[in-house]
């Protein structure tokens, strides 16, 4: 299995950065053998604002399983989850300490995605892919409503296009019909 961890080095005794959109490096490791397979250069680094939503889509393409990492954005979270991506705590260490925590079991997973009790793992984020159900949706649809004036809709992190939620709908994303990238839920604006 593919596992990123965050970190400013590029090998095994490099030490960890656990801030996700800061750390320099995102170093990829097999967990079966633990030899790293890559070293992928993180472009949130070099952006403002909004990066991870570019380092959560890196990772994607890169078919990351784990990340271990802290300091995540809720966007890049929510790619990373509905991707399956499980997300893991990131403490001070090496890489190598992280890895080896990661094979333990020690490691606590830290994103709230999708309700603990219901995955079964500390943190709501279970390693492999799990649908959200609607308790989740629930607080989302509440937190939207909350918004006076703004109606959901999905925006695609990939090209921007937009999709009007549909009454009823509750899913957290959606798969952009123009170029098959993730559409994340966002509030906007009522419009004129």
């Amino acid at each position: 299995m593919k596992i990123a961890i965050t970190s400013n080095g590029s090998q095994l005794s490099s030490k960890t950065h656990c801030d996700f959109s800061r750390a320099s490096r995102f170093i990829v490791c097999d967990t079966d053998t633990g030899e790293i397979l890559d070293v992928l250069d993180n472009p949130a680094v070099e952006i403002a604002g909004g990066g991870g939503l570019e380092a959560a889509e890196l990772l994607v393409q890169n078919d990351v399983e784990a990340l271990v990492t802290d300091g995540l954005d809720p966007s890049a979270g929510d790619i990373l989850a509905a991707s399956g991506v499980g997300i893991f705590r990131c403490e001070p260490g090496t890489v190598r300490e992280m890895l080896h925590r990661y094979q333990a079991g020690e490691l606590e997973a830290p994103f709230q995605g999708v309700a603990a009790e219901e995955t079964g793992v500390a943190g709501g984020v279970s390693p492999s892919p799990v649908p959200r159900d609607s308790r989740m949706d629930l607080q989302r649809g509440q937190a939207e409503e909350a918004l006076i004036g703004h109606h959901p809709e999905y925006v695609c992190v990939e090209c921007g296009a937009r999709l009007p939620q549909a009454p009823g709908e509750s899913a957290p994303t959606q798969v952009c019909e123009s170029c098959r990238g993730v559409m994340i839920k966002a509030a906007v604006s009522a419009r004129a």
